[in-house]
């Protein structure tokens, strides 16, 4: 991903398509980023869900710790997501 955003930001490309995690992170390192959203457009950006869920990797057998996040993860709502994630990326140091 770093270097897809350098590339973006030398003009080597126009647009990157990534995560939103790493979008999000991008517009705070480079403040001349804009992230486009087409959800509620027109014409809507389709995916399948097999193309944008991301996994969470913990040690095999650890059955606590995964039953421990699957129960969180049942009850956020798409807005707690995006706070989560608003969250996370201040508190990176690209951003101090």
């Amino acid at each position: 991903a770093p270097a897809m955003m350098v590339a973006l930001d030398s003009g080597k490309c126009d647009v990157v398509v990534t995560d939103a995690p790493t979008a999000m992170a991008a517009c705070v390192a480079y403040p001349g980023f804009t992230l486009l959203d087409f959800t509620d457009s027109e014409q809507n950006y389709e995916v399948s869900e097999e193309e944008i869920n991301i996994g969470i990797s913990m040690q095999k057998g650890n059955t606590e710790l995964k039953d421990a996040i699957n129960k969180i993860l049942s009850t956020m709502t798409p807005d707690d997501y995006t706070a989560l994630m608003e969250e996370a990326i201040s508190l990176q140091p690209l951003n101090n």
